[in-house]
């Protein structure tokens, strides 16, 4: 008897864990990937946004791909996390545009989720078809058959230039005379702003943006990262904006400017941004500031003060 009770307690205590786990950490339903475009029907080169989507992902970490490495013929323009709250799902928003006609797809992107410190699982979206049409109206033909050889005038093309100089001298002599400077007129006195200076404008208009206590830790990372890609690529001409973090670490390894321990600096930075980016870290106030400090360090500690005002 003592033995079916500690039985019956023991398959008691199993449900009560099963069931607090379910609830605590997932929903019970099994994690859905949804992809949608804005419009199914393109002109060439249209912007199109596609929204990705995550159903059931409460109680899990997710990784989602910033620009994902198999759109072969469709090119991205721009990404950027979408935070679930309330009835909207967690997912990212991509801007795409393709420059060939026909039906075209946008195949799976992988999403990557874990429940704690669990082995990452790997989901993927479905398939988006897009159908992308060309500019011209059916009757209109791609390649127009020539005309007759019009008789060339050299009279009438000597008044033809003549009129139209006229014109952009006077055009250019009511420009002048309002006050306007001309594109080319170079003021010897202005100088372009050193990368250090706008770095040190952008941290600190961020600061006093408060993003971390409004509980916008997401967009502080971005602008963050941002901030601190701008300045290297504007500081060592490095083309950081546009590349993954692997990617410009990569690059980054080459440059002599930089110094061992600032690659190091680099790396950390980029690697917590990350973090909070994609993976849904979610740092405190105070890791928050001690992360604009080190993109402060890191810019003391590489700004160019000689000469590089006159570039």
């Amino acid at each position: 008897m003592r033995f079916a009770l500690c039985a019956l307690r023991s398959a008691l205590c199993a449900l009560i864990f099963a069931f607090w786990a379910s609830t605590s950490f997932s929903s019970g339903k099994p994690v859905e990937v949804t992809a949608k475009v804005d419009r199914d029907k393109v002109n060439i080169g249209d912007r199109i946004k596609l929204e990705l989507a995550v159903k059931n992902a409460d109680g899990y970490e997710l990784w989602f791909q910033e620009k994902p490495d198999n759109f072969e013929d469709i090119t991205i323009y721009s990404s950027i996390p979408i935070e679930g709250s309330g009835k909207k799902d967690p997912g990212y928003e991509y801007v795409v545009g393709v420059y060939s006609t026909g039906v075209h797809v946008i195949p799976p992107i992988v999403v990557r989720y874990r429940s704690g410190e669990g082995e990452w699982i790997i989901a993927r979206s479905p398939q988006v078809p897009i159908n992308v049409e060309s500019l011209l109206t059916e009757d209109e033909d791609d390649i127009r058959g020539l005309k007759g050889v019009v008789p060339f005038s050299t009279g009438a093309a000597w008044k033809s230039l003549v009129i139209m100089l006229m014109v952009g001298l006077a055009g250019l002599a009511v420009y002048v005379r309002k006050g306007a400077r001309l594109p080319w007129a170079h003021d010897p006195d202005e100088k372009v702003k050193p990368a250090h200076e706008i770095a040190y404008q952008e941290l600190r208009d961020l600061k006093n943006m408060e993003l971390p206590s409004k509980g916008r830790m997401q967009e502080y990372y971005f602008r963050l990262s941002d901030i601190v890609r701008h300045y290297v690529e504007n500081r060592f001409f490095l083309r950081a904006p546009e590349m993954t973090t692997e990617e410009f670490l990569e690059k980054a390894k080459g440059s002599e400017e930089l110094k061992k321990e600032h690659k190091s600096l680099l790396k950390g930075f980029l690697s917590t941004c990350d973090m909070v980016k994609f993976a849904k870290y979610g740092p405190t106030p105070l890791e928050a500031m001690d992360s604009l400090k080190s993109a402060e360090k890191l810019v003391d500690e590489t700004k160019d003060t000689e000469g590089e005002g006159s570039k």
